[in-house]
């Protein structure tokens, strides 16, 4: 061990890379003790990413080492790890994609697919990543290597899980078109732009069906306690909404880049904008009254659900004796004292237990009256 480490040491290259804070960041974020990720630190991370020019390879080259480690014997940190790649794909743009692509990383990520290199769960999100990526960047031949890795798992017999396809939709608009290289042609970048204005009109039309429903069983919630069907539409429209509402503010953020105001599609693009900005407000609060309804009525729907099931098993008990006295065969009259009792106990209500205890106790006192 005291060799690895001295020869590590004392390779210059491995020292700068080492050393370097950002790696030095990588580091700690995925070797955390906690057992959720540091969403902050890693947004912090891709920051640092973006404000050095060499920060992708840097990075990447100190992400994919730590998953290497930590995929076959350290879920937690490989799964961090994961979680870290995936926020530097979506947040640290082209030249971090790119990197991605031709750095060799790509082998990598697929040597970790094969069986037994790492635990089930880290090769279903490495195999789950490489197949939203190769999706949401199909129309970019620029980072062809990753559809051509896609295709070849699919064609070696690979079995990919399924995705969703939110994911790929929200992916795709962060390469837009003032993040693409400056080779591209003024009219492909007006052709890109003409396709996301078109998938964003058709998310505001989606908003259109799913909201006012939404919004009515939300109104309904003020009147009358809804029962289970209710509640679950209600939660099923909310995850719909919560979808969308990641998808519309992908939006707002392309819009706010790119708009250009001088001009007549300016004008219609801000109009785009402001309807955007105004549903995701709606979308907001209606997810926030049902998370605030729920948390305000847990605990009284708790105790209600609890008196239901005590109600229906007194209920069911009361039933049950009722039946079995009614079913209760004529006690003959050679039976003993002690059988009458017995016979006696479950009949009684509430109402006749005094008289029954009586009748008992007259039927003991004659019979050790005989006895004696």
């Amino acid at each position: 061990m005291w060799t690895a480490l001295k020869n590590f040491f004392y390779n210059p290259l491995s020292y700068s890379f080492g050393r370097d804070p950002l790696v030095q960041e990588i580091t700690a974020a995925t070797n955390s003790s906690s057992d959720q990720p540091d969403q902050t630190a890693f947004l912090e991370i891709c920051e640092h990413i973006n404000q050095k020019p060499d920060g992708p390879s840097i990075a990447l080259s100190a992400v994919v080492d730590q998953l290497e480690k930590s995929a076959a014997k350290d879920s937690k940190t490989a799964n961090f790890t994961l979680t870290l790649l995936d926020l530097c794909v979506k947040n640290c743009g082209y030249r971090f994609i790119t990197e991605l692509c031709n750095g060799g990383y790509l082998k990598k990520l697929e040597l970790l697919t094969d069986h037994g290199k790492c635990a089930d769960t880290i090769r279903t999100r490495i195999l789950t990543l490489i197949k939203v990526w190769a999706l949401a960047f199909s129309d970019h031949f620029e980072v062809h290597p990753i559809n051509d890795l896609y295709n070849n798992l699919v064609n070696n017999g690979v079995e990919i899980p399924d995705i969703d396809r939110n994911e790929v939709d929200l992916l795709k608009r962060t390469i837009t078109p003032n993040r693409m290289p400056e080779v591209q042609s003024p009219a492909a970048t007006n052709a890109r732009k003409t396709q996301l204005m078109q998938a964003i009109r058709h998310d505001l039309d989606l908003t259109t069906l799913d909201l006012p429903a939404f919004e009515a069983l939300l109104q309904g919630l003020s009147c009358n306690p809804p029962d289970s069907v209710t509640l679950k539409q209600l939660q099923a429209s909310a995850e719909r909404l919560k979808g969308l509402q990641r998808r519309l503010e992908a939006d707002i953020g392309f819009l706010s880049e790119t708009m250009e105001t001088n001009s007549e599609s300016g004008q219609e693009e801000q109009a785009t904008l402001d309807e955007l900005i105004r549903v995701n407000e709606k979308i907001h609060d209606g997810i926030q009254h049902l998370q605030s309804y729920e948390r305000m009525c847990g605990p009284e729907e708790t105790r209600q659900t609890t008196a239901r099931i005590l109600g229906a098993q007194t209920t069911e008990t009361a039933g049950t004796t009722v039946v079995t006295v009614a079913s209760q065969p004529e006690a003959p009259k050679s039976s003993s004292a002690a059988s009458s009792v017995a016979t006696a106990t479950p009949v009684a209500s509430t109402g006749d237990a005094v008289g029954t205890r009586l009748a008992a106790t007259t039927d003991v006192s004659r019979t050790l009256r005989e006895a004696r």
